[in-house]
């Protein structure tokens, strides 16, 4: 059973969103404006821009803690491995339910929280192993498609299973 967001951590997670986007419009402006008024804006971007990164990072812990309770709803204990979403999803599964675009997942231990269809489950499973012997994320987002469905999964790993993979 996935846990359900609290109607406060979801107002709390968009404030931090909207919050960084202004941060990141406004570095956006000051960028624009020093091509005008020269390199004496670079300070204020400079200064605009810690506090964006370091929102992000914010919101990036945020996920990692959602992706951790994820895991524990089903009776796991470990750290996840992998977390991420599914990014987009074309087509219906025809051996089971299809994710939905935007549901979070958690890789732990060999298991997929919450349940998707075996096609998603197997292609993460198979990432989460590559990841374990190489020790490196792919950037990009991680795809699978056959004839019935396509989907995008935007995965993170757990800092802490990189480091003890390197």
């Amino acid at each position: 059973m996935a846990s359900r967001s609290h109607p406060l951590r979801t107002a709390t997670r968009r404030f931090e969103r909207a919050a960084l986007l202004v941060l990141i419009g406004l570095i956006g402006v000051c960028i624009v404006c020093s091509l005008v008024l020269g390199p004496v804006l670079l300070f204020i971007v400079l200064v605009l821009g810690m506090p964006a990164l370091a929102l992000a990072e914010i919101l990036n812990r945020g996920a990692a803690q959602e992706a951790t309770e994820l895991a524990m709803s089903g009776s796991i204990v470990q750290q996840p491995m992998l977390w991420g979403r599914v990014v987009r999803v074309v087509g219906r599964c025809p051996s089971g339910a299809t994710p939905q675009q935007g549901q979070r997942f958690s890789v732990t231990a060999g298991v997929v929280r919450p349940e998707l269809c075996e096609h998603a489950r197997h292609i993460l499973l198979v990432e989460a192993a590559r990841i374990e012997d190489s020790g490196e994320m792919a950037d990009d987002l991680l795809r699978y498609h056959d004839a019935d469905h396509e989907m995008d999964f935007e995965l993170h790993a757990e800092p802490m299973a990189l480091r003890a993979a390197a």
